[in-house]
C-alpha cells in the first residue's frame, strides 16, 4: 500500500511538473511569433567557395539610458480663437509649473506649436421643405506639443504622474538617449575579435598554413528602445451567424493590445544574455573578414 502511495505522489508530481512547462511554453508561445526550426546555412556558389572566404563576428554592448524625452500633446478647442490660444496657454503654464516643482529645469521643458485649424460639425437646416445636414464652421482646434528631459525611468514616471494630475492626456512619444561613442567601439572592437577568433579556429582546422586576407566589412547600428517593444493580440472571438435582415447595431467590446518591451532578440557571438528588464539602447556592430581562397591559387597556377 505504501509503494502504492508513493507511486501515485510520483505521478501527480510528474503530471504538475509536465503541466507547468506546458503552460509555460504556452504563454511564451501567445506572445512571440514562430522561430525557425533549422540554424540552416545557405550554401554557397561554386564561384564564391573557389574565390574567398568570409567569416563573421557579432557583438552587442547594451546601454542604460542617460536621459529621456517625453512628448506630450497639449490639445485645446473652443468657438473663439483667441479664447482657445488663452486655454492652451493655460495648460502648458500648469503643467510646465509641475515640472518645475519637481525639479526640472525650464531649460528642459520646450514647447514646439504644432497647428491651429477650423473645426467643422453638420448642422441640422430645413431648405425647402426638407431637412439638409450641412457641415459649417463651429469653433477652433489647438494642439501644441511640450518636450520634457528626464534623467531616469523613476523620473519619468513622477513627470507623467504630474502631467496627469495636470490635465494632460496625450502622451505621443518616449525617446531615449545616451553617449555612445565609447560603446560604438567597444562593439566594433568586440566584433573583431569574434570575427578573427572564428577565423583562427575554423582556419587551424582547415588549412596548414593561413589564408592571406584580402578584405573586411563593417557596419555598426543603433538599436533604440522604440524598436524593441513587441505588441500582439490575445483574444477569444466567438463565431456568430447573423441574419441577413438583422440591422440592428452591435458595438464590440474593448480588446486591450498587449505591449511589452522584449529587447534586441538577434544572436550575436558576443552578447549579455541577461533578461531585458527595462528599456536600453543596444549597440551592434558585425565585421566581415574576408580570405583568399587557397582554390584561387591552384586554379590560377593550372594546378
Amino acid at each position: 500500500m505504501k509503494n502504492l502511495r508513493v507511486g501515485i505522489w510520483v505521478t501527480v508530481i510528474l503530471v504538475l511538473g509536465t503541466t507547468g512547462n506546458c503552460l509555460l511554453a504556452q504563454m511564451a508561445g501567445m506572445r512571440t511569433d514562430s522561430m525557425p526550426s533549422e540554424n540552416v546555412l545557405t550554401p554557397l556558389t561554386v564561384e564564391a567557395a573557389n574565390s574567398h572566404i568570409a567569416i563573421t563576428g557579432t557583438c552587442q554592448k547594451r546601454v542604460k539610458p542617460t536621459s529621456i524625452r517625453l512628448i506630450w500633446a497639449v490639445v485645446a478647442e473652443d468657438a473663439d480663437a483667441s479664447k482657445c490660444r488663452q486655454l492652451s496657454k493655460e495648460k502648458v503654464a500648469k503643467v510646465t509649473a509641475a515640472w518645475q516643482q519637481m525639479g526640472i529645469g525650464a531649460d528642459q521643458i520646450v514647447e514646439d506649436f504644432i497647428s491651429a485649424v477650423p473645426k467643422f460639425d453638420w448642422i441640422q437646416e430645413t431648405r425647402g421643405e426638407e431637412g439638409t445636414l450641412v457641415e459649417q464652421q463651429t469653433g477652433y482646434r489647438l494642439q501644441t506639443n511640450l518636450h520634457v528631459k528626464v534623467k531616469s525611468d523613476e523620473e519619468a514616471l513622477e513627470s507623467v504622474n504630474a502631467a496627469l494630475t495636470a490635465g494632460l492626456t496625450d502622451l505621443i512619444g518616449v525617446d531615449y538617449a545616451a553617449d555612445l561613442e565609447q560603446i560604438q567601439e567597444q562593439a566594433l572592437a568586440g566584433a573583431i575579435s569574434a570575427a578573427t577568433k572564428k577565423s583562427s579556429l575554423l582556419m587551424n582546422v582547415m588549412f596548414d598554413s593561413q589564408p592571406k586576407p584580402i578584405n573586411l566589412q563593417e557596419v555598426t547600428k543603433v538599436h533604440l528602445p522604440a524598436e524593441m517593444y513587441h505588441s500582439f493580440e490575445n483574444v477569444a472571438n466567438s463565431n456568430v451567424t447573423v441574419r441577413y435582415d438583422d440591422r440592428r447595431a452591435r458595438i464590440a467590446a474593448y480588446r486591450p493590445k498587449n505591449t511589452y518591451y522584449s529587447g534586441l532578440t538577434k544572436e550575436a557571438d558576443d552578447k549579455d544574455w541577461a533578461l531585458p528588464m527595462s528599456p536600453e539602447i543596444v549597440v551592434e556592430s558585425t565585421v566581415t573578414l574576408y580570405y583568399q581562397s587557397p582554390s584561387t591559387r591552384e586554379i590560377v597556377s593550372g594546378k
